[in-house]
């Protein structure tokens, strides 16, 4: 099951809450197919924290699925929400526990239409 939540009560910036009930995300796994796939050297491999490992996720071209399927395993999908999200001036962090969930949060300010209205008209 995916749950999505929308909050605005933040003056700054909106809320989107993404999460799944499902296997949550293993640091290891993902430490082992980067470096499978050329994007760590075992050394950096065996340097990498569990956030860093986190953080692997969002490379182009990244995905631990073992096999391609219509939903999975292409590597296309988180990178191109990082960059959306970082190029609007947002955030995204995670929330994981491995065999449980895991928690997309992903804040996007607020635009101040009159400020924005004002430049444009300039």
């Amino acid at each position: 099951m995916v749950r999505v939540r929308f909050n605005d009560d933040n003056p700054r910036e909106f809320t989107l809450l993404v999460e799944d009930d499902g296997q949550g995300l293993n640091p290891t796994q993902i430490r082992d197919r980067a470096r499978d796939r050329g994007i760590l050297d075992d050394e950096q491999a065996a340097a990498l924290d569990r956030s860093g490992a986190y953080r692997l996720i969002f490379q182009p071209g990244f995905s631990t699925a073992d096999a391609v399927t219509e939903h999975a395993g292409r590597g296309v999908g988180l990178d191109v929400v990082n960059a959306a999200v970082r190029e609007s001036g947002g955030r995204i962090g995670i929330a994981t526990t491995p065999g449980k969930y895991t928690r997309f949060k992903i804040g996007l300010p607020r635009r101040d239409s009159q400020s924005e209205s004002h430049s444009s008209a300039a």
